[in-house]
């Protein structure tokens, strides 16, 4: 089960750097792993809607409720990243502020997503990007090799292209009654 300190030592093998030992050891390779580790996640992870960090959970109304144009306010969870959709409706009037969903709704169930910290819950192919990014970020402070750290980049990109791809392909085909006539109409 990889861990972020194998995530940091797959990205430091990439630049052909030493392994840590772990994320926290107090090292220039772990500190900067450290610094750089929780922006690139939380930004990977909100770029695509991954099956893997997807939620539902109804929420709890706030009490007081948070001021706003809206009547009724709902905390959101720690884990929130992204708001998808509040009560399995695209039809469903809704805001997010200073963590809160508002809305008219008199009760709230959200769809989600949400930050996954075990790289262990990460599709591979989402797992090898975050590393191949990783590495592009440390390739200038570290190895001091900017070059490398431009084609890493690219390559992170591309990966990630990749790997939403195929996460895409997971689950139903999602059809609808409005899509259905128009193929009825075309024979």
């Amino acid at each position: 089960m990889p861990s972020e300190t194998d995530l940091c030592n797959d990205a430091l093998g990439q630049l052909g750097e030493k392994p840590i030992t772990a994320i926290d050891d107090g090292t220039a390779a772990a500190n900067l792993c450290q610094a750089f580790l929780p922006a690139l996640r939380d930004d990977a992870l909100v770029e695509h809607h991954w099956n893997f960090n997807m939620k539902h959970i109804e929420l709890a109304l706030d009490d007081p409720a948070v001021k706003s144009d809206y009547i009724y306010s709902y905390a959101l969870p720690a884990d929130c990243l992204k708001v998808i959709q509040l009560n399995a409706s695209d039809r469903v009037a809704w805001d997010v502020e200073a963590g809160h969903l508002v809305t008219n709704e008199g009760s709230a169930t959200i769809k989600y997503l949400s930050r996954v910290l075990n790289p262990s819950l990460w599709h591979p192919k989402f797992y090898q990007a975050l590393a191949t990014g990783l590495a592009s970020k440390l390739a200038g402070p570290i190895a001091n090799n900017y070059g490398a750290a431009a084609k890493l980049y690219d390559l992170s990109v591309s990966k990630m292209d990749m790997a939403k791809s195929i996460d895409g392909q997971e689950g139903s085909v999602k059809y609808h009654r409005s899509t259905a006539l128009t193929d009825d109409v075309r024979g």
